[in-house]
C-alpha cells in the first residue's frame, strides 16, 4: 500500500544505498593503489620457501596455522603472487561478506543487508593497507557464512546447510583456532529445529562437514610441512606467542556489544526475525571472545565482531523501521546517519592512513647493492614486520639462510625453553653456513627497546662482532616505521 509511511521509508532505504555506493567506490578507488605490505608479504614469503625446500614448523618458524599457508598459497597460485591478486583476494572476500550480509535478510530486505556488509567493508578499508586480506577478515566472512547456513537450516532447508556451516567453520579454525567458538550457532541452530535434527543424516553433515577440511589442511601439511614441527606448533610455540605482546582494551568492544543486546529489549519482538537476531547475537559474542582471547589487541582481531554488530544494528533498525510510530521515524533518522555520516568518517580515517614505505624502499635499494655478488642462501634477516626486511627479500625473490622470519623469539623479554631452542638452532645455522649479509631491524616486539634488543641475547652479539662489520645505517625518519642496520661479512 502507497502511504506516505512507506515512500518515506522507501526514500530512506535508497538514500542510504546510493550513500554507502558512492562512499564504497570512493573506498575501492584509494584500495587499487595500494602497497603490498605488512602480515601479507611475510606469509607469502614463508609459502615461497616451501616451494624451494623448506617446510613448515620444521624449516620455516612462524606462528601461523596451516590453513592461512594453504589460502595464501591458492592466491598466489591463481590470482597471483603480488600486490594485484592480494587486492583482487580481498575484493573477492569482501564481495562474498556483502553477499551474505544480502541473503541474511531475505529478498523483500536487501537494502537492510546491503548497508550492513558495506559498512563493514569500509570499517575494514578504514584500517589501512596493513589489514588487506588480514586472515581475520577472512575468518569473519566463513562465519558469517554459516551463520547465514544455519539460519536456512532453521527455515528447513535440509541438512545440506549443517554441511556448509561445519565446513566454513571448520577451514576458518585452521587458519585461527577461536573459529571453533562458533559452533554454538550451529548447537543453537540445531537446539531450535530438535524436531528435524532428530535425522543421522544431521550429525553426518556435521562430522563430514569438520573432517574434510581437516583432511585438506592434513594433506597440505604431509607435502609441505611436518606433523612433529606443528604439534610442536601447538603445544609450545602458540601457548609462548599468546603470552607476550598483550594489549587488550576490551571497554569498546564489550561496550559496543552491551549496548546492542540493550536495545534488543526496546526492539519489537519480531517472531520472524527472532532467529536472525539470536544468531547475529551469538556471532557477535563470538567475535567479542576471540578478540579477547587473541590477547594482542591488534585492529584486525575484531573484525568478527565488527560484522556481527553491522548485522545486529542493521537488523534493529530495520524492525524499529517496520515497527510503526515514532519507532519509525527514530529507525529512519538511524537508519540515514549510519548510511551517511558513519562511511563519510571511514573514508576521511582511511584517506589519513597512508602505510609509510620508506623504510621499505630505502632498504631496497641498499640490498640492491649487493644483489650484484647474488644474496640467494646469503642473507638474514632480523626483523617483526616493521623493518620490512622479509618483504624486500620477497620482492628480491632472495631466499634466506635460515626460514626464521621473525626475530620477537630470538630477542625475548622473557627467556622459554623454546626461545632458547630457536636462539641455538639458529645460531647453529649462521656459524655452519655464515650469510654474507644481515639485517637487523629497530623493530622490538613487544618490548619497544630499539636496538637495545640486541643485549637480550649475548651470544649472538658475540657472533655479530666476531663476524661482521656494520655498513649501512637507516634512521627511522617520518616516512619510515623503523630503521635498520645492514652487517656484511669481514674479508
Amino acid at each position: 500500500m502507497d502511504t506516505p509511511r512507506t515512500r518515506a521509508i522507501g526514500a530512506a532505504l535508497i538514500v542510504s544505498v546510493l550513500s554507502t555506493l558512492l562512499f564504497l567506490f570512493r573506498s575501492l578507488h584509494d584500495v587499487v593503489t595500494w602497497p603490498f605490505v605488512h602480515d601479507a608479504p611475510l606469509l607469502h614469503y614463508a609459502v615461497y620457501l616451501s616451494h624451494h625446500g623448506f617446510r613448515f614448523y620444521q624449516d620455516i618458524h612462524d606462528m601461523n596455522m596451516p590453513g592461512a599457508y594453504l589460502t595464501e598459497d591458492i592466491v598466489m597460485r591463481t590470482l597471483g603472487s603480488g600486490r594485484v591478486g592480494w587486492i583482487l583476494w580481498d575484493f573477492i572476500l569482501s564481495g562474498l561478506l556483502v553477499a551474505y550480509c544480502i541473503q541474511l535478510f531475505g529478498k523483500k530486505r536487501i537494502a537492510y543487508g546491503w548497508i550492513a556488509g558495506v559498512i563493514a567493508v569500509l570499517a575494514h578499508y578504514a584500517d589501512g593497507a596493513a589489514y588487506l586480506g588480514e586472515r581475520d577478515w577472512m575468518v569473519a566472512v566463513f562465519l558469517v557464512g554459516a551463520a547465514l547456513s544455519v539460519l536456512r537450516w532453521i527455515e528447513h532447508s535440509g541438512p545440506v546447510c549443517l554441511l556448509l556451516a561445519s565446513l566454513q567453520i571448520s577451514f576458518a579454525a585452521w587458519v585461527k583456532p577461536t573459529a571453533l567458538l562458533c559452533f554454538v550457532l550451529v548447537f543453537w541452530g540445531i537446539y531450535h529445529n530438535r524436531k528435524q535434527a532428530q535425522s543421522s543424516r544431521v550429525f553426518i553433515a556435521l562430522g563430514v562437514g569438520f573432517v574434510v577440511p581437516a583432511f585438506v589442511i592434513g594433506t597440505y601439511l604431509w607435502t609441505y610441512g611436518t606433523r612433529d614441527g606443528f604439534i610442536d606448533l601447538i603445544l609450545r610455540l602458540l601457548p609462548y606467542y599468546a603470552s607476550v605482546g598483550n594489549a587488550v582494551h576490551l571497554e569498546k568492544p564489550a561496550l559496543i556489544l552491551c549496548l546492542i543486546v540493550a536495545a534488543r529489549f526496546f526492539s519489537p519482538q519480531s517472531a520472524v526475525n527472532r532467529p536472525r537476531l539470536i544468531l547475529l547475537q551469538l556471532l557477535s559474542a563470538v567475535g567479542l571472545l576471540s578478540f579477547y582471547l587473541q590477547g594482542k589487541g591488534f585492529v584486525y582481531h575484531r573484525y568478527i565482531l565488527l560484522t556481527g554488530v553491522c548485522l545486529l544494528l542493521s537488523t534493529l533498525i530495520m524492525e524499529w523501521i517496520d515497527s510503526g510510530g515514532i519507532r519509525t521515524s527514530v529507525g529512519i533518522v538511524v537508519l540515514l546517519l549510519l548510511a551517511v555520516l558513519v562511511p563519510s568518517r571511514l573514508i576521511t580515517l582511511q584517506l589519513k592512513r597512508a602505510y609509510p614505505t620508506g623504510t621499505i624502499t630505502a632498504l631496497e635499494q641498499d640490498l640492491g647493492h649487493f644483489s650484484h655478488h647474488g644474496l640467494e642462501h646469503s642473507i638474514q634477516c632480523l626483523d617483526m614486520i616493521h623493518g620490512g626486511c622479509i618483504n624486500v627479500l620477497y620482492r628480491m625473490h632472495a631466499i634466506q639462510t635460515t626460514g626464521f622470519i621473525h626475530d620477537y623469539y630470538l630477542f625475548p623479554a622473557r627467556q622459554t625453553s623454546i626461545t632458547s631452542e630457536y636462539q641455538e638452532t639458529f645460531l647453529r645455522a649462521l656459524t655452519d653456513a655464515p650469510p654474507r649479509v644481515l639485517v637487523v631491524s629497530e623493530q622490538d616486539w613487544p618490548a619497544n627497546m630499539g636496538y637495545s634488543k640486541l643485549e637480550r641475547w649475548p651470544a649472538f652479539v658475540y657472533f655479530l662482532n666476531a663476524h661482521y662489520d656494520l655498513k649501512i645505517t637507516h634512521t627511522q625518519g617520518p616516512h619510515d616505521f623503523a630503521g635498520y642496520r645492514v652487517y656484511v661479512i669481514k674479508a
